[in-house]
């Protein structure tokens, strides 16, 4: 009878808590069903049971942090409606821009600076911009870069000292708030362009920078989603108007669009931005925690040149925390791997690996605060926290191996060379040179070889290149079409070009009677004597007087003939003996 008795207390015992269990997960559906109809999205906590449990859900819901067995994520409705189907105990949590607020500043005056211990309104920080191009129109220039879900302008300002002009420098990208709930970089950048601008030529940091590199920096890559179609931020979000995390649409390796089916206006724009540059390095600022994060996300991996991230990362979080109370990013460093006592989680799409495999440029995540929406008593301590190591961080774009690729022929820049260092990429993690030839490529200490690729030109490895860390090394190469007699097909023949004496001087044979080609003459070691053309049609052949442009006849030696038309290059050498 009381084993009886016992059975049923324990039965009863158990519809209880079934009955508990249900009357919570009931009453957290609804507030997140609240949230999701408000805001398009919802924060919760998820208890787990593995690592593994948590990289599945990362290809569902927008993981933000990770502790012990609890982790905070995000999710919109779809996302939300199939972490439903793992039947995982959870807890809505409220959303982090609900939690503080705050006084925004408008622009009106402009005699007075801003101020920035307070938030702009978005007309304000569209009018700060402008202020900013006004006032230095020779180091400062903004552009539109795209536009938003809603339509909200895409801003980026560009600080160099010859603005106006695509110089023979290295460029370097920052961003913020691409987590529209995240707003301490948004001010950081803004404030950091004018320190720029205010203090050039006169701090000597400041001038290196200004002068030695073009600096492009995006305040505020998601404005739907820290105004939410309001002139002020009153409670931010993380997604954007079309309710997905940007910061998971980017391309990785593992995902061309991370967890979504297509690229957000925001990402494309940003894309867009970086084909058409060479950014050498870059930086995304985030909040939610104290660290600074370096690739893989997408997987439980590290970069093959992880000693020179983890040497950057470090070079950041030293300098912060020397500039800040102790306490300020107490683990400072971490990757897709997990470090520094932080439990990490995998993520497709991501600010980090996007760049690392798309545009071949090395970004950082700054996680400059554990609090997202952070308060505006707190701006300007972390602006004094961070100044000195986000201007580090810049100056890092000039060190490691850096140069110029340029044809042996003619001298001219070679665009698109991709410069590899033996055994230490993969994963398109090469480096490559823009439209100047220009290339520079950060790396750690050490004695490396460089492998310069093109395909219309011999691969040439440079061995023994030694680099010291914060020291620039230059590396300027010249890349041969080819050896002899070089030819680069076009169509189904093999080309020909030739060059014999005659009477008048020289005879020169080609098989481009269609292009008009340009024929060029150089000394062997590549110095442009005379160019000829011809533009009678149907011609295959010029003569050449023998003379360089001064009107004298060349010397006995040995020479170059370079013929080219739109559909490539053929050369030659050739001995004049007379």
């Amino acid at each position: 009878m009381r084993l009886l008795t016992g059975i049923i207390a324990l039965i009863l015992i158990s519809l209880s808590s079934n009955q508990l269990y249900s009357q919570t997960e009931s009453a957290e559906f609804a507030k997140a069903s609240q949230y999701l109809e408000e805001r398009g999205e919802v924060c919760f906590n998820v208890y787990v049971n593995s690592m593994t449990e948590i990289d599945n859900l990362s290809k569902i819901i927008s993981i933000d942090k990770v502790e012990g067995n609890k982790v905070f994520a995000y999710a919109n409705r779809e996302g939300f409606s199939e972490f439903l189907t793992r039947n995982l105990y959870y807890e809505v949590a409220v959303p982090p821009g609900l939690l503080t607020t705050c006084e925004s500043f408008d622009y009106s005056d402009k005699s007075i600076r801003p101020d920035w211990t307070k938030y702009p309104t978005m007309s304000a920080y569209l009018e700060i911009l402008e202020e900013f191009e006004s006032t230095y129109p020779d180091l400062c220039k903004v552009y539109e870069y795209g536009t938003s879900v809603n339509g909200e302008k895409l801003m980026v300002a560009k600080i160099s000292d010859n603005v106006d002009q695509k110089e023979r420098e290295v460029e370097f990208l920052a961003t913020s708030t691409i987590h529209g709930d995240e707003t301490l970089g948004f001010v950081l950048m803004l404030r950091m362009i004018e320190y720029l601008l205010m203090n050039y030529p006169g701090d000597a940091t400041v001038k290196e920078i200004v002068e030695n590199m073009e600096l492009w920096i995006c305040p505020l890559t998601n404005p739907d989603g820290t105004y939410q179609g309001s002139n002020t931020i009153s409670s931010p979000r993380r997604y954007n108007a079309n309710n997905r995390d940007l910061n998971r649409n980017f391309e990785g390796p593992s995902a061309k669009y991370g967890l979504y089916s297509s690229w957000e206006k925001e990402v494309k724009a940003i894309l867009d931005l970086e084909d058409e540059h060479n950014f050498i390095m870059g930086m995304d600022i985030h909040g939610g925690m104290e660290s600074v994060v370096y690739p893989w996300a997408y997987a439980r991996k590290y970069p093959v040149d992880r000693e020179w991230w983890v040497y950057a990362c470090k070079a950041y979080a030293n300098s912060a925390q020397d500039n800040s109370p102790s306490g300020y990013m107490t683990s400072p460093i971490t990757s897709g791997y997990g470090s520094a006592g932080i439990d990490y989680y995998t993520a497709p799409g991501t600010r980090i690996d996007g760049p690392y495999h798309h545009s071949h440029c090395r970004c950082l995540t700054l996680e400059l605060h554990s609090n997202k929406f952070l308060s505006e008593s707190q701006l300007d301590n972390h602006w004094n926290y961070n100044k000195e190591a986000l201007l580090n961080l810049f100056l890092e774009t000039l060190n490691g191996v850096q140069g110029m690729v340029t044809d042996s022929v003619t001298d001219e820049p070679i665009d698109n060379v991709k410069i590899f260092v033996e055994n230490m990429d993969e994963d398109s993690t090469f480096t490559r040179s823009d439209t100047n030839g220009i290339y520079a490529r950060p790396i750690i200490a050490g004695t490396y070889s460089f492998i310069f690729s093109h395909p219309d030109y011999q691969t040439k490895t440079v061995d023994n290149v030694s680099v010291q860390n914060g020291q620039p090394k230059v590396l300027n190469v010249k890349l041969w079409d080819g050896s002899g007699s070089i030819d680069i097909p076009y169509a189904a023949q093999k080309p020909v070009v030739s060059i014999v004496p005659v009477s008048k001087g020289f005879l020169i044979n080609y098989d481009r009677s269609s292009d008009n080609p340009v024929i060029s003459i150089y000394t062997i070691k590549g110095t442009l004597l005379r160019t000829l053309t011809n533009n009678s049609a149907g011609e295959q052949s010029i003569i050449w007087d023998g003379k360089d442009y001064t009107g004298q006849l060349i010397g006995n030696g040995c020479y170059l003939l370079k013929v080219k038309d739109t559909r490539g290059a053929l050369a030659t050498s050739f001995i004049v003996n007379r």
